[in-house]
């Protein structure tokens, strides 16, 4: 059955019902194309959590040759993330930096990851809303939800949040 998630509601009130409806995996079943943010962050979640995608590693300097783009589509269609190696050494050194700050504020991520909740809700014409969501890491009493921008100057990371309907998920 449906369920409507995050990234659907935010489909659903920044475009409309129909590219909602196109975007679900149950409905339409035409998945949003990945971009390099949405990589990355899906990367970042894979090394930091340890959970995730399967990564395919990909030795090429970028994706402009014929046979990078052959493997990206390769990894891609297997279901794991295409990543170039090069790019793969760089965020892996930011997910070390990242595990070293959270370590300093005593924060282990040592709960459980990429964990799938389900809740029903209720329309305001009483019709029962199936709702699901995937925690990205769960340690009573806390949900820690991993995020990457651009930027981490305060402004850039609530036009990030805005932009991208985080604020959805609370």
């Amino acid at each position: 059955e449906p369920a409507l998630s995050q990234s659907i509601a935010h489909t659903l009130i920044s475009r409309s019902p129909a590219h909602a409806w196109l975007q679900h995996p149950r409905l339409g079943g035409k998945p949003r194309k990945p971009t390099k943010e949405m990589d990355r962050g899906s990367l970042v979640h894979a090394i930091l959590l340890g959970k995730g995608r399967d990564i395919g590693v990909v030795d090429f300097p970028d994706w402009r040759t014929n046979e990078s783009k052959k493997q990206r589509a390769a990894i891609r269609k297997a279901g794991g993330l295409p990543v170039l190696r090069h790019d793969l050494e760089a965020v892996s050194a930011a997910a070390d930096g990242i595990k070293e700050r959270l370590s300093e504020f005593r924060i282990e991520l040592s709960g459980e990851s990429e964990l799938a909740v389900f809740w029903e809700e209720q329309a305001d014409d009483g019709t029962p809303v199936q709702c699901r969501s995937m925690l990205d890491h769960w340690k009573r009493p806390k949900i820690w939800d991993v995020k990457t921008c651009r930027s981490a100057h305060p402004r850039a990371c609530q036009s990030h949040i805005v932009g991208f309907g985080y604020a959805i998920q609370a």
